[in-house]
């Protein structure tokens, strides 16, 4: 794969993993980019992180990049959406856990 071909993957499944979560948790896409701690922002973070590490198999320095956190926040915000069953909430299910977090 080309560098150029890694970065247009990485974009795409940015946006799939944000649009879901936007239609879930019925917020605007600026929330999800917001350094806010409340829940209903945190919440809905980490539930693209969750998706974009666990389903797209983007890297946690890559997406900490991307949204400017460092990658072991990512890597807690991965932890805490198993913790709060955020995979159900986004219709998931329960789902098997690699031990990458």
């Amino acid at each position: 794969m080309s560098y150029l071909h890694d970065i247009k993957r990485i974009q795409d499944a940015i946006e799939t993993a944000e649009y879901r979560v936007i239609d879930v948790y019925r917020i605007k896409k600026e929330d999800i980019y917001k350094k806010s701690r409340s829940p209903e922002h945190s919440q809905a973070r980490f539930a693209v992180w969750y998706l974009l590490v666990k389903f797209h198999q983007i890297s946690a320095v890559a997406v900490g990049k991307h949204y400017r956190y460092d990658h072991t926040s990512v890597l807690h915000g991965v932890k805490r959406a198993i913790e709060l069953n955020i995979p159900s909430e986004l219709g998931l299910g329960a789902q098997p856990v690699e031990n990458t977090v």
